[in-house]
């Protein structure tokens, strides 16, 4: 049996250290910029995707209460209120406007198994709601829609009609009913986004001529503008969208 001799025994020289590490810190850096960019191109079409989905939601909201809304306001009509407007929308931000849809509040039809077709819901005078298939104009619960942006934030707040020192009694309504006569039932986040640059409207005196009209109150249609952006790998994904809705009983 032969031992090793120390001999035997040899190391990486310095020259041979100066050689590889450069090459190994190169290889290593390789592999690092492959992975960031591997995550770079996930990163983008995600937000991009995120971006694209919530303001489509948006889009159908607006949509669904224009078609069905009664007229488009400015202020807020008799019997409606709201304490916290001029902290949320009545001065909204650079590049975004507000938008006032007066509608009605719906509920499923309970006839129809699907769950797809709406009846209105009413309202009555009565603490028992008695009426509540009397479908008339003034048993049919009234609602406001209001669209703003705040904080990068695109919200949709609901207020109901009170009457007097009391809230309007409903029957068979989807909102909550009012426990105050100020309060308004929960704003719901349709975008939340890193940047809101442009929520503007345009409205129309009709529902397919582009006769631009500056008052809400007589237009028939409306054109709807948004883009949202979202920081994905350090960069800013935005993305725009343009929709234009019509009043279905103008």
């Amino acid at each position: 049996m032969r031992l090793m001799s120390t001999k035997d025994q040899r190391g990486f020289t310095l020259i041979e250290v100066a050689v590889v590490a450069p090459i190994m810190i190169l290889v290593a850096l390789g592999i690092v910029a492959i992975l960031i960019t591997l995550v770079t191109s996930t990163l983008r079409p995600n937000a991009r995707s995120i971006v694209m989905q919530q303001e489509q939601k948006a889009m159908d909201s607006i949509e669904s209460d224009i078609n069905n809304s009664s007229g488009l306001i400015t202020d807020l009509p008799s019997n409606f209120s709201d304490g916290n407007a001029a902290a949320d929308y009545y001065d909204p931000p650079a590049g975004t406007a507000v938008i006032g849809i007066q509608t009605y509040d719906q509920i499923v039809n309970p006839n129809d198994n699907s769950g797809t077709k709406v009846i209105p819901a009413f309202k009555d005078s009565a603490s028992s709601c008695t009426n509540i298939t009397d479908l008339s104009a003034s048993n049919i619960v009234p609602i406001v829609v209001v669209y703003f942006v705040k904080d990068n934030t695109l919200y949709r707040r609901t207020l109901t009609q009170y009457y007097g020192s009391t809230p309007a009694n409903t029957c068979g309504t989807k909102l909550a009913k009012q426990t105050c006569i100020t309060c308004t039932n929960k704003d719901i986040v349709l975008i939340a986004a890193d940047s809101i640059s442009a929520f503007s409207v345009v409205y129309y005196t009709g529902i397919t001529n582009d006769v631009v009209t500056t008052d809400p109150t007589v237009a028939k249609s409306a054109k709807i503008t948004i883009t949202a952006s979202i920081n994905a790998g350090g960069d800013a994904v935005e993305y725009t969208s343009t929709l234009r809705a019509s009043r279905l009983n103008p």
